[in-house]
């Protein structure tokens, strides 16, 4: 079951289980790598064809696989600030999506 906010699914699953998401917005990418105890953000190079993911607002493409280029930041942890800064981007970017 996922949990909801106001009748609306948080973080439901992706849409491409099958798929590697990668992003180009460094924010977004960290907030992802922060969700996991000292995770990593790295630059990667897509294997296979690239897919445009239309799951969240911020530029983010599906692939097969990627490769492993660099480690960008090493345990990323956010600090509240960051986290709010975010948030105001992510919000105003579904606004504008109309989601």
């Amino acid at each position: 079951m996922t949990a909801t906010l106001d009748g609306k699914p948080i973080d439901p699953p992706t849409g491409r289980p099958d798929r590697v998401y990668i992003t180009t917005d460094r924010d977004y990418g960290r907030f992802y790598a922060s969700r996991y105890w000292y995770g990593d953000l790295y630059t990667v190079e897509p294997v296979g064809e690239i897919e445009p993911s239309d799951e969240d607002p911020f530029p983010t493409w599906c692939v097969p696989a990627a490769r492993v280029v660099s480690v960008y930041d090493r345990a990323v942890q956010l600090n509240p600030g960051q986290r709010r800064s975010l948030l105001r981007r992510w919000t105003e970017a579904d606004r504008e999506a109309g989601r």
